[in-house]
């Protein structure tokens, strides 16, 4: 109902434990849902505490060095709590103005061998207006 132009659903439950998404991004998707049934959910900050020219000029670098220069305030995190609905505008969302949320999977400490101490259960749900591919 949100958005009736958005005409595909992919729904997928996964157990994440390396961090796919641990640079902050906006996704070029319509729009997405998360939940984290388990560790901590995804991080949003609101488009004035990002550096928006720092996404390029960081590319490539490790994220403990893009990260702060991204989002200079670490304290502007929104940092989203274990069952809560998360809905992200992508930069695809029709009529949107600037760019969709910025986004990422939130910092997880590592062990000894760098595997993360946490893990985390994730249903997202992505609406697109193409057909996802198999």
């Amino acid at each position: 109902r949100l958005c009736p132009q958005g005409s595909w659903l992919t729904m997928q439950v996964e157990i994440v434990g390396k961090n796919s998404c641990g640079r902050w991004h906006q996704d070029q998707y319509v729009g997405r849902a998360t939940v984290s049934y388990t560790g901590p959910g995804t991080w949003l900050v609101d488009d004035e505490s990002v550096q928006f020219d720092q996404f390029q000029a960081t590319r490539g670098t490790p994220n403990q060095v893009s990260d702060p220069l991204i989002v200079p305030d670490y304290g502007s995190i929104h940092r989203t709590h274990v069952n809560s609905v998360v809905l992200i505008k992508g930069n695809s969302w029709p009529g949107i103005t600037g760019v969709g949320v910025t986004h990422k999977s939130p910092n997880v400490p590592a062990d000894e061998n760098g595997n993360p101490v946490v893990k985390r259960l994730m249903l997202k749900v992505d609406l697109s207006m193409i057909e996802p591919g198999v």
